[in-house]
């Protein structure tokens, strides 16, 4: 099979450019990360509270053994995009993300973004009830505050990707979704891959 992680700050875009993707070939499948990990810790699906109890090496863990199961257990012609996060933001505090499972992924693409369009974004998703309050600011930040959290989350992000490139040898992409165009980046991220996705 074909594994790749597809990650990046929550309200970039990241699953939207995935699906977006899946739609055009058939033989790509798009499993969420956090889904999965929920799951395989015996969460119910959603409750990011419960999750946020959890202690970071057993999340860790339980993740590797997730993309270990996976490389096990799919079919050799599928074509899996993870989507995830290379950092954890929580109460305005980011902490990488970094574990041996970048080493089974065939590439890893980073999907950035405009900080203040992400949080726009993230604002209107959470007044529309369409995801729920993560907790990715302190109590007290300012706009200003929340824009620059999210610029640092991308900045450690692409360090993130940048080290799981050299460790492990694997093909690193970082893909822009600008406001409104996200088809233009998905058919962006299917031009980067194409040599790695289409062989």
């Amino acid at each position: 099979m074909s594994l790749f992680f597809i990650g990046g700050i929550n309200g970039v875009g990241k699953t939207s450019i995935a699906n977006s993707l899946a739609e055009e070939y058939s033989e790509i499948k798009v499993v969420s990360g956090t889904e999965e990990l929920m799951k395989r810790l015996g969460i119910r699906v959603g409750d990011y509270e419960k999750l946020r109890a959890v202690s970071e090496k057993e999340k860790d863990e339980a993740f590797a053994d997730f993309f270990f199961d996976l490389k096990k257990s799919w079919q050799e012609n599928d074509i899996v995009l993870v989507t995830g996060h290379y950092v954890k933001t929580l109460n305005g505090r980011i902490t990488p993300s970094f574990g041996p499972w970048y080493g089974l992924c065939d590439a890893a693409i980073l999907v950035m973004g405009e900080p203040k369009i992400i949080l726009e974004r993230i604002l209107r998703d959470e007044s529309e009830g369409l995801r729920v309050n993560r907790n990715l600011f302190g109590i007290d930040f300012s706009t200003e505050e929340k824009v620059q959290c999210l610029n640092n989350a991308q900045v450690l992000s692409s360090e993130v990707l940048a080290r799981a490139e050299r460790k492990y040898g694997i093909p690193a992409f970082r893909i822009e979704n600008l406001e409104g165009r996200l088809h233009c980046a998905a058919k962006n991220l299917s031009t980067s891959l194409k040599g790695v996705l289409f062989h």
